[in-house]
């Protein structure tokens, strides 16, 4: 099971969203679509981001702003079209 970042959901369900490992714990994912986020903050280190999805909801992951969204990216260009937006 994966934690989205609306809920506990089988993977089955992961149409459209790329998985991220959690800042806190990253034995722990959290996973979104690129429709779904209204703002990516850096962190101090610049390691990590604040991601702010347009449910409110906000979520510290690996990664920068820029790896984030060449995730999305990568996955548009495998088949999906989910990067429409960026």
């Amino acid at each position: 099971m994966v934690l989205y970042a609306k809920g506990w959901f089988n993977s089955t369900e992961m149409i459209n969203k790329t998985s991220f490992k959690t800042k806190e714990d990253q034995d722990v994912t959290v996973s979104f679509s690129v429709e779904e986020i209204e703002e990516i903050v850096p962190d101090a280190d610049m390691r990590y981001s604040l991601v702010i999805l347009k449910n409110g909801d906000k979520h510290f992951v690996c990664g920068t702003e820029m790896e984030i969204r060449a995730e999305f990216t990568v996955q548009r260009k495998s088949g999906t079209d989910e990067n429409r937006n960026l």
